[in-house]
Protein backbone atom coordinates (compact mmCIF):
# COMPACT_ATOMS: atom_id res chain seq x y z
CA UNK A 1 0.00 0.00 0.00
CA UNK A 2 2.84 2.32 0.88
CA UNK A 3 4.38 1.72 -2.53
CA UNK A 4 1.09 2.38 -4.18
CA UNK A 5 0.69 5.68 -2.33
CA UNK A 6 4.27 6.71 -3.19
CA UNK A 7 3.64 5.79 -6.78
CA UNK A 8 0.41 7.77 -6.88
CA UNK A 9 2.10 10.77 -5.27
CA UNK A 10 5.00 10.66 -7.69
CA UNK A 11 2.69 10.27 -10.64
CA UNK A 12 0.56 13.22 -9.51
CA UNK A 13 3.65 15.40 -9.07
CA UNK A 14 5.01 14.29 -12.39
CA UNK A 15 1.70 15.03 -14.09
CA UNK A 16 1.59 18.53 -12.54
CA UNK A 17 5.12 19.29 -13.58
CA UNK A 18 4.45 17.90 -17.05
CA UNK A 19 1.36 20.08 -17.48
CA UNK A 20 3.32 23.15 -16.31
CA UNK A 21 6.06 22.40 -18.84
CA UNK A 22 3.48 21.96 -21.58
CA UNK A 23 1.90 25.33 -20.76
CA UNK A 24 5.28 27.04 -20.78
CA UNK A 25 6.26 25.50 -24.07
CA UNK A 26 2.88 26.33 -25.61
CA UNK A 27 3.38 29.95 -24.62
CA UNK A 28 6.77 29.96 -26.32
CA UNK A 29 5.24 28.34 -29.43
CA UNK A 30 6.96 24.93 -28.96
CA UNK A 31 5.55 21.44 -28.38
CA UNK A 32 7.09 18.77 -26.14
CA UNK A 33 7.05 15.21 -27.51
CA UNK A 34 4.55 12.92 -25.81
CA UNK A 35 7.16 10.76 -24.04
CA UNK A 36 5.29 11.11 -20.74
CA UNK A 37 2.25 9.43 -22.19
CA UNK A 38 4.41 6.56 -23.34
CA UNK A 39 5.88 6.22 -19.85
CA UNK A 40 2.44 6.20 -18.25
CA UNK A 41 1.24 3.60 -20.65
CA UNK A 42 4.30 1.56 -19.79
CA UNK A 43 3.51 1.85 -16.02
CA UNK A 44 -0.08 0.83 -16.51
CA UNK A 45 1.02 -2.43 -18.04
CA UNK A 46 0.29 -5.16 -15.46
CA UNK A 47 2.68 -7.71 -16.85
CA UNK A 48 5.75 -6.40 -15.00
CA UNK A 49 6.95 -7.69 -11.58
CA UNK A 50 7.30 -5.72 -8.33
CA UNK A 51 11.13 -5.52 -8.54
CA UNK A 52 10.96 -4.30 -12.04
CA UNK A 53 8.27 -1.86 -10.98
CA UNK A 54 10.54 -0.36 -8.28
CA UNK A 55 13.39 0.00 -10.76
CA UNK A 56 11.14 1.43 -13.41
CA UNK A 57 9.63 3.81 -10.82
CA UNK A 58 12.99 5.31 -9.98
CA UNK A 59 13.93 5.53 -13.66
CA UNK A 60 10.60 7.16 -14.49
CA UNK A 61 10.99 9.73 -11.71
CA UNK A 62 14.43 10.72 -12.95
CA UNK A 63 13.19 10.82 -16.52
CA UNK A 64 10.22 13.06 -15.61
CA UNK A 65 12.40 15.47 -13.68
CA UNK A 66 14.81 15.66 -16.58
CA UNK A 67 11.97 16.09 -19.09
CA UNK A 68 10.36 18.88 -17.04
CA UNK A 69 13.53 20.87 -16.43
CA UNK A 70 15.49 20.21 -19.65
CA UNK A 71 13.18 19.92 -22.68
CA UNK A 72 14.92 18.46 -25.61
CA UNK A 73 15.43 20.33 -28.88
CA UNK A 74 13.03 19.83 -31.77
CA UNK A 75 14.42 18.45 -35.01
CA UNK A 76 13.32 19.40 -38.53
CA UNK A 77 10.80 16.55 -38.84
CA UNK A 78 8.99 17.69 -35.72
CA UNK A 79 9.21 21.37 -36.70
CA UNK A 80 7.09 20.74 -39.81
CA UNK A 81 4.07 19.76 -37.66
CA UNK A 82 4.44 22.72 -35.30
CA UNK A 83 3.24 26.26 -36.04
CA UNK A 84 3.59 29.29 -33.82
CA UNK A 85 0.38 30.67 -32.46
CA UNK A 86 -0.76 34.10 -33.64
CA UNK A 87 -0.82 36.75 -30.99
CA UNK A 88 -3.28 39.59 -30.70
CA UNK A 89 -2.39 43.22 -31.24
CA UNK A 90 -2.10 43.89 -27.52
CA UNK A 91 0.58 41.23 -27.02
CA UNK A 92 -1.67 38.53 -25.37
CA UNK A 93 -2.44 35.12 -26.76
CA UNK A 94 -5.72 34.58 -28.54
CA UNK A 95 -8.43 32.21 -27.38
CA UNK A 96 -7.49 29.68 -30.04
CA UNK A 97 -3.90 29.57 -28.71
CA UNK A 98 -5.07 29.08 -25.14
CA UNK A 99 -7.36 26.20 -26.04
CA UNK A 100 -4.88 24.40 -28.27
CA UNK A 101 -3.71 21.06 -26.92
CA UNK A 102 -0.13 19.80 -27.12
CA UNK A 103 -1.25 16.93 -29.29
CA UNK A 104 -2.54 19.26 -31.98
CA UNK A 105 -0.13 18.89 -34.91
CA UNK A 106 -0.87 22.14 -36.70
CA UNK A 107 -1.17 25.78 -35.59
CA UNK A 108 -2.12 28.70 -38.00
CA UNK A 109 -0.32 32.02 -38.47
CA UNK A 110 -2.04 35.37 -39.24
CA UNK A 111 -0.61 37.22 -42.25
CA UNK A 112 0.39 40.59 -40.72
CA UNK A 113 2.88 41.68 -43.43
CA UNK A 114 0.45 43.96 -45.47
CA UNK A 115 -0.71 45.60 -42.26
CA UNK A 116 2.87 46.20 -41.20
CA UNK A 117 3.75 47.73 -44.59
CA UNK A 118 0.75 50.06 -44.46
CA UNK A 119 1.63 51.13 -40.94
CA UNK A 120 5.23 51.80 -41.95
CA UNK A 121 4.03 53.75 -45.00
CA UNK A 122 1.72 55.89 -42.86
CA UNK A 123 4.56 56.53 -40.46
CA UNK A 124 6.88 57.55 -43.30
CA UNK A 125 4.25 59.89 -44.78
CA UNK A 126 3.71 61.48 -41.41
CA UNK A 127 7.43 61.99 -40.94
CA UNK A 128 7.81 63.47 -44.46
CA UNK A 129 4.89 65.85 -43.92
CA UNK A 130 6.31 66.97 -40.61
CA UNK A 131 9.73 67.59 -42.19
CA UNK A 132 8.10 69.54 -45.06
CA UNK A 133 6.20 71.73 -42.60
CA UNK A 134 9.33 72.33 -40.59
CA UNK A 135 11.31 73.25 -43.71
CA UNK A 136 8.62 75.67 -44.90
CA UNK A 137 8.44 77.16 -41.46
CA UNK A 138 12.18 77.74 -41.37
CA UNK A 139 12.10 79.25 -44.89
CA UNK A 140 9.32 81.62 -43.87
CA UNK A 141 11.23 82.65 -40.78
CA UNK A 142 14.34 83.24 -42.90
CA UNK A 143 12.42 85.38 -45.40
CA UNK A 144 10.85 87.43 -42.64
CA UNK A 145 14.24 87.98 -41.13
CA UNK A 146 15.64 89.02 -44.53
CA UNK A 147 12.77 91.47 -45.04
CA UNK A 148 13.39 92.95 -41.64
CA UNK A 149 17.12 93.30 -42.35
CA UNK A 150 16.51 94.95 -45.73
CA UNK A 151 13.97 97.31 -44.19
CA UNK A 152 16.45 98.33 -41.53
CA UNK A 153 19.11 98.80 -44.20
CA UNK A 154 16.75 100.98 -46.24
CA UNK A 155 15.97 103.14 -43.22
CA UNK A 156 19.68 103.43 -42.50
CA UNK A 157 20.48 104.49 -46.06
CA UNK A 158 17.67 107.04 -46.02
CA UNK A 159 18.95 108.44 -42.76
CA UNK A 160 22.47 108.77 -44.17
CA UNK A 161 21.10 110.38 -47.32
CA UNK A 162 19.15 112.88 -45.26
CA UNK A 163 22.27 113.69 -43.27
CA UNK A 164 24.13 114.41 -46.50
CA UNK A 165 21.16 116.40 -47.81
CA UNK A 166 19.38 118.17 -44.97
CA UNK A 167 16.56 119.15 -47.31
CA UNK A 168 14.22 116.15 -47.19
CA UNK A 169 12.12 117.46 -50.06
CA UNK A 170 14.99 116.84 -52.46
CA UNK A 171 15.16 113.18 -51.45
CA UNK A 172 11.42 112.74 -51.83
CA UNK A 173 11.56 114.39 -55.23
CA UNK A 174 14.28 112.03 -56.40
CA UNK A 175 12.36 109.02 -55.19
CA UNK A 176 9.27 110.31 -56.95
CA UNK A 177 11.21 110.74 -60.19
CA UNK A 178 12.60 107.22 -59.89
CA UNK A 179 9.11 105.82 -59.44
CA UNK A 180 7.83 107.79 -62.41
CA UNK A 181 10.74 106.60 -64.54
CA UNK A 182 9.93 103.01 -63.62
CA UNK A 183 6.29 103.52 -64.61
CA UNK A 184 7.41 105.08 -67.86
CA UNK A 185 9.53 102.06 -68.75
CA UNK A 186 6.59 99.78 -68.07
CA UNK A 187 4.37 101.98 -70.24
CA UNK A 188 6.95 101.91 -73.04
CA UNK A 189 7.04 98.12 -72.96
CA UNK A 190 3.26 98.02 -73.16
CA UNK A 191 3.34 100.56 -75.97
CA UNK A 192 5.77 98.41 -77.93
CA UNK A 193 3.49 95.40 -77.55
CA UNK A 194 0.53 97.45 -78.77
CA UNK A 195 2.52 98.69 -81.76
CA UNK A 196 3.36 95.13 -82.73
CA UNK A 197 -0.30 94.20 -82.43
CA UNK A 198 -1.17 97.16 -84.65
CA UNK A 199 1.35 96.02 -87.24
CA UNK A 200 -0.17 92.55 -87.28
CA UNK A 201 -3.64 94.03 -87.62
CA UNK A 202 -2.54 96.20 -90.54
CA UNK A 203 -0.94 93.19 -92.18
CA UNK A 204 -4.15 91.19 -91.91
CA UNK A 205 -6.23 94.09 -93.24
CA UNK A 206 -3.84 94.63 -96.14
CA UNK A 207 -3.90 90.93 -97.04
CA UNK A 208 -7.70 90.86 -97.08
CA UNK A 209 -7.85 94.04 -99.12
CA UNK A 210 -5.34 92.69 -101.63
CA UNK A 211 -7.34 89.47 -102.01
CA UNK A 212 -10.56 91.42 -102.62
CA UNK A 213 -9.05 93.89 -105.10
CA UNK A 214 -6.67 91.32 -106.64
CA UNK A 215 -4.03 93.99 -107.25
CA UNK A 216 -0.97 95.38 -105.45
CA UNK A 217 -1.95 98.29 -103.22
CA UNK A 218 -0.14 100.98 -101.31
CA UNK A 219 -1.93 102.18 -98.24
CA UNK A 220 -2.24 105.95 -98.32
CA UNK A 221 -2.51 106.07 -94.51
CA UNK A 222 0.85 104.42 -93.87
CA UNK A 223 2.42 106.43 -91.06
CA UNK A 224 5.66 105.19 -89.54
CA UNK A 225 5.29 107.49 -86.54
CA UNK A 226 2.32 105.44 -85.30
CA UNK A 227 4.08 102.14 -85.93
CA UNK A 228 7.67 102.83 -84.90
CA UNK A 229 7.94 106.05 -82.89
CA UNK A 230 8.07 106.42 -79.11
CA UNK A 231 7.73 109.78 -77.41
CA UNK A 232 11.22 111.05 -76.63
CA UNK A 233 12.17 113.89 -74.30
CA UNK A 234 15.92 114.40 -74.08
CA UNK A 235 17.17 116.00 -70.89
CA UNK A 236 20.18 118.12 -70.13
CA UNK A 237 22.53 115.69 -68.38
CA UNK A 238 24.77 113.40 -70.39
CA UNK A 239 23.75 110.35 -68.35
CA UNK A 240 20.03 110.89 -68.95
CA UNK A 241 20.53 111.50 -72.66
CA UNK A 242 22.64 108.38 -73.10
CA UNK A 243 20.03 106.34 -71.27
CA UNK A 244 17.32 107.64 -73.61
CA UNK A 245 19.45 106.96 -76.69
CA UNK A 246 19.99 103.35 -75.72
CA UNK A 247 16.32 102.92 -74.81
CA UNK A 248 15.23 104.06 -78.28
CA UNK A 249 17.84 102.29 -80.42
CA UNK A 250 17.07 98.66 -79.62
CA UNK A 251 17.21 95.42 -81.56
CA UNK A 252 13.48 94.91 -81.09
CA UNK A 253 12.82 98.21 -82.85
CA UNK A 254 15.06 97.18 -85.75
CA UNK A 255 13.25 93.84 -86.01
CA UNK A 256 9.90 95.62 -86.08
CA UNK A 257 11.17 97.94 -88.81
CA UNK A 258 12.29 94.96 -90.91
CA UNK A 259 8.89 93.37 -90.48
CA UNK A 260 7.12 96.54 -91.62
CA UNK A 261 9.42 96.94 -94.63
CA UNK A 262 8.88 93.38 -95.81
CA UNK A 263 5.13 93.61 -95.41
CA UNK A 264 4.62 96.97 -97.13
CA UNK A 265 6.85 96.17 -100.12
CA UNK A 266 6.14 92.47 -100.64
CA UNK A 267 3.94 93.08 -103.72
CA UNK A 268 6.44 95.28 -105.56
CA UNK A 269 8.31 94.02 -108.61
CA UNK A 270 12.04 94.44 -107.96
CA UNK A 271 13.04 93.08 -111.37
CA UNK A 272 11.50 96.08 -113.11
CA UNK A 273 12.36 99.77 -112.94
CA UNK A 274 12.69 101.53 -109.56
CA UNK A 275 9.39 102.01 -107.74
CA UNK A 276 9.12 105.21 -105.65
CA UNK A 277 5.69 106.25 -104.33
CA UNK A 278 4.94 109.34 -102.20
CA UNK A 279 1.51 110.01 -100.69
CA UNK A 280 0.05 112.44 -98.19
CA UNK A 281 -1.31 111.01 -94.96
CA UNK A 282 -4.58 112.47 -93.62
CA UNK A 283 -4.11 114.29 -90.30
CA UNK A 284 -6.50 115.71 -87.73
CA UNK A 285 -4.08 118.35 -86.45
CA UNK A 286 -4.07 121.57 -88.44
CA UNK A 287 -0.49 122.29 -87.37
CA UNK A 288 0.94 119.18 -89.00
CA UNK A 289 1.48 117.80 -92.46
CA UNK A 290 2.54 114.18 -93.06
CA UNK A 291 3.79 112.48 -96.19
CA UNK A 292 5.14 108.92 -96.58
CA UNK A 293 7.54 107.68 -99.25
CA UNK A 294 7.84 103.98 -100.15
CA UNK A 295 10.71 102.90 -102.40
CA UNK A 296 11.98 99.55 -103.65
CA UNK A 297 14.47 98.64 -106.37
CA UNK A 298 17.22 96.12 -107.10
CA UNK A 299 20.87 96.16 -108.20
CA UNK A 300 22.48 93.59 -110.48
CA UNK A 301 25.27 92.76 -108.07
CA UNK A 302 25.85 90.85 -104.86
CA UNK A 303 28.09 93.36 -103.04
CA UNK A 304 25.85 93.82 -100.02
CA UNK A 305 28.21 95.99 -97.98
CA UNK A 306 28.85 98.50 -100.76
CA UNK A 307 25.16 99.02 -101.45
CA UNK A 308 24.34 99.34 -97.74
CA UNK A 309 27.05 101.94 -97.06
CA UNK A 310 25.94 103.93 -100.10
CA UNK A 311 22.32 103.73 -98.94
CA UNK A 312 23.20 105.02 -95.46
CA UNK A 313 25.10 107.99 -96.86
CA UNK A 314 22.28 108.77 -99.29
CA UNK A 315 19.56 108.69 -96.63
CA UNK A 316 21.53 110.87 -94.23
CA UNK A 317 22.45 113.38 -96.92
CA UNK A 318 19.10 113.77 -98.67
CA UNK A 319 16.41 116.31 -97.83
CA UNK A 320 18.20 119.43 -98.93
CA UNK A 321 16.61 119.50 -102.38
CA UNK A 322 13.10 120.99 -102.58
CA UNK A 323 11.10 121.80 -105.74
CA UNK A 324 11.02 125.52 -106.71
CA UNK A 325 13.38 126.33 -103.83
CA UNK A 326 17.10 126.77 -103.60
CA UNK A 327 19.32 126.21 -100.59
CA UNK A 328 20.56 129.51 -99.20
CA UNK A 329 22.43 127.99 -96.24
CA UNK A 330 22.74 124.65 -94.55
CA UNK A 331 24.09 123.63 -91.15
CA UNK A 332 24.40 120.06 -89.89
CA UNK A 333 26.18 118.70 -86.82
CA UNK A 334 26.46 115.40 -85.00
CA UNK A 335 25.72 116.20 -81.36
CA UNK A 336 26.10 112.85 -79.60
CA UNK A 337 27.41 109.41 -80.46
CA UNK A 338 26.85 107.07 -77.50
CA UNK A 339 27.89 104.01 -79.53
CA UNK A 340 29.54 103.26 -82.83
CA UNK A 341 26.25 102.52 -84.57
CA UNK A 342 24.16 105.27 -82.87
CA UNK A 343 24.33 109.00 -83.58
CA UNK A 344 22.18 112.02 -82.77
CA UNK A 345 22.40 115.08 -85.04
CA UNK A 346 20.69 118.37 -85.72
CA UNK A 347 20.27 120.18 -89.02
CA UNK A 348 18.99 123.57 -90.16
CA UNK A 349 18.38 124.50 -93.79
CA UNK A 350 17.45 127.93 -95.13
CA UNK A 351 15.37 127.67 -98.32
CA UNK A 352 14.74 130.53 -100.71
CA UNK A 353 11.92 130.54 -103.25
CA UNK A 354 12.88 130.96 -106.91
CA UNK A 355 9.36 131.63 -108.19
CA UNK A 356 8.04 134.25 -105.78
CA UNK A 357 8.26 137.91 -106.75
CA UNK A 358 9.58 138.91 -103.37
CA UNK A 359 12.24 137.08 -101.39
CA UNK A 360 10.67 134.27 -99.35
CA UNK A 361 12.93 132.42 -96.96
CA UNK A 362 11.89 129.34 -94.99
CA UNK A 363 13.99 127.75 -92.25
CA UNK A 364 13.55 124.03 -91.64
CA UNK A 365 15.11 122.35 -88.57
CA UNK A 366 15.22 118.75 -87.46
CA UNK A 367 16.61 116.54 -84.67
CA UNK A 368 17.36 113.03 -85.86
CA UNK A 369 18.48 109.87 -84.08
CA UNK A 370 19.96 107.22 -86.38
CA UNK A 371 21.23 103.69 -85.75
CA UNK A 372 21.99 100.69 -87.94
CA UNK A 373 22.60 96.95 -87.74
CA UNK A 374 24.64 94.93 -90.21
CA UNK A 375 24.84 91.15 -90.60
CA UNK A 376 25.92 88.67 -93.26
CA UNK A 377 22.39 88.41 -94.66
CA UNK A 378 21.12 91.99 -94.55
CA UNK A 379 21.67 95.51 -93.28
CA UNK A 380 18.99 97.75 -91.75
CA UNK A 381 19.10 101.50 -91.04
CA UNK A 382 16.51 103.09 -88.72
CA UNK A 383 16.02 106.81 -88.08
CA UNK A 384 13.77 108.50 -85.55
CA UNK A 385 13.30 111.96 -84.04
CA UNK A 386 13.19 113.64 -80.64
CA UNK A 387 9.92 115.28 -79.63
CA UNK A 388 11.60 117.61 -77.14
CA UNK A 389 15.23 118.50 -76.57
CA UNK A 390 16.15 120.62 -73.57
CA UNK A 391 19.70 121.29 -74.77
CA UNK A 392 18.89 122.06 -78.39
CA UNK A 393 15.29 123.30 -78.58
CA UNK A 394 13.48 124.34 -81.76
CA UNK A 395 11.44 127.51 -82.04
CA UNK A 396 8.44 126.55 -84.17
CA UNK A 397 7.12 130.11 -84.32
CA UNK A 398 9.91 131.09 -86.72
CA UNK A 399 10.76 127.81 -88.43
CA UNK A 400 9.25 124.54 -89.62
CA UNK A 401 10.11 121.50 -87.56
CA UNK A 402 10.73 118.48 -89.76
CA UNK A 403 10.56 115.11 -88.03
CA UNK A 404 11.83 112.13 -89.99
CA UNK A 405 11.11 108.52 -89.09
CA UNK A 406 11.60 105.44 -91.20
CA UNK A 407 13.82 102.53 -92.09
CA UNK A 408 15.80 101.14 -95.01
CA UNK A 409 16.95 97.59 -95.59
CA UNK A 410 19.39 96.05 -98.06
CA UNK A 411 19.62 92.29 -98.59
CA UNK A 412 20.17 89.65 -101.26
CA UNK A 413 16.96 88.28 -102.71
CA UNK A 414 15.79 86.09 -105.55
CA UNK A 415 13.63 88.24 -107.81
CA UNK A 416 10.61 87.11 -109.79
CA UNK A 417 12.68 86.50 -112.93
CA UNK A 418 14.87 83.98 -111.08
CA UNK A 419 17.96 86.21 -110.75
CA UNK A 420 19.55 86.95 -107.38
CA UNK A 421 20.09 90.66 -106.74
CA UNK A 422 20.68 93.12 -103.92
CA UNK A 423 17.29 94.68 -103.13
CA UNK A 424 16.82 98.05 -101.44
CA UNK A 425 13.60 98.76 -99.52
CA UNK A 426 12.78 101.94 -97.61
CA UNK A 427 9.83 103.71 -95.98
CA UNK A 428 10.19 107.29 -94.78
CA UNK A 429 7.55 109.47 -93.12
CA UNK A 430 8.04 113.26 -92.92
CA UNK A 431 6.12 115.24 -90.33
CA UNK A 432 6.12 119.02 -90.75
CA UNK A 433 5.02 120.97 -87.67
CA UNK A 434 4.34 124.71 -87.73
CA UNK A 435 2.51 127.42 -85.83
CA UNK A 436 -0.78 129.10 -86.62
CA UNK A 437 -1.51 131.39 -88.31
CA UNK A 438 0.54 130.09 -91.21
CA UNK A 439 2.72 132.66 -92.94
CA UNK A 440 2.47 132.89 -96.75
CA UNK A 441 6.03 131.67 -97.32
CA UNK A 442 5.42 128.62 -95.11
CA UNK A 443 2.14 127.87 -96.87
CA UNK A 444 3.87 127.94 -100.26
CA UNK A 445 6.59 125.64 -99.00
CA UNK A 446 4.11 123.10 -97.59
CA UNK A 447 2.25 122.91 -100.88
CA UNK A 448 5.30 121.17 -102.35
CA UNK A 449 5.54 118.51 -99.64
CA UNK A 450 4.43 115.51 -101.69
CA UNK A 451 6.54 116.54 -104.65
CA UNK A 452 9.50 117.20 -102.35
CA UNK A 453 9.20 113.70 -100.87
CA UNK A 454 9.32 112.24 -104.36
CA UNK A 455 12.45 114.31 -105.08
CA UNK A 456 14.13 112.95 -101.95
CA UNK A 457 13.41 109.38 -103.06
CA UNK A 458 14.92 110.02 -106.48
CA UNK A 459 17.96 111.63 -104.86
CA UNK A 460 18.60 108.55 -102.71
CA UNK A 461 18.28 106.23 -105.70
CA UNK A 462 20.65 108.31 -107.84
CA UNK A 463 23.27 108.50 -105.09
CA UNK A 464 23.22 104.73 -104.43
CA UNK A 465 23.43 103.97 -108.14
CA UNK A 466 26.42 106.25 -108.69
CA UNK A 467 28.37 105.04 -105.65
CA UNK A 468 27.58 101.40 -106.26
CA UNK A 469 28.66 101.60 -109.88
CA UNK A 470 31.91 103.36 -108.92
CA UNK A 471 32.90 101.05 -106.09
CA UNK A 472 31.21 97.76 -106.75
CA UNK A 473 30.60 98.01 -110.51
CA UNK A 474 26.92 97.32 -110.00
CA UNK A 475 24.20 97.95 -112.54
CA UNK A 476 20.64 99.06 -111.91
CA UNK A 477 17.68 97.94 -113.95
CA UNK A 478 15.89 100.96 -115.41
Amino acid sequence: RLRGRILSTNLAGAEGRRQSSVNKLAHTRHVIPTSNYIAMAYLDDGSISEGEADFDMNLLSEFLFQADEMPKLIDNSELQIIAPAATSTDGTSSSDDASASPSSPVFTIGNDEPTDRKAKRRAQVAVSARRHRDRKKHEMLGLRKEVADLTDQLHSLRSKHKLLRPDGAVTETKEYYMAQRHKRRQAEKLNEQLRRALVMQRRFFTSIQGMVLNSPITNGELNMSTLLHTFTHLGRTAYARRRDYLAICTDSKADLAVQILLRETERMDFAGPPSIIARNVPVSNEQQQIVTTVAAYAFDCLDLKTVFVSACNAVLGCGTDWPQYTTASQNGEVLDKPQGNISYAKSATNYRSITAADAQNVVVESRSLVFYRMSDDYGVLVWDFADQDDLYPIKPDKTIKRDLIGAAMVRRELCHDGVERVVYRSICTKLHSFSLPVAPEISNYLQKTEEGAKVCGDTVFSYIRERAMEVGKCMVRV
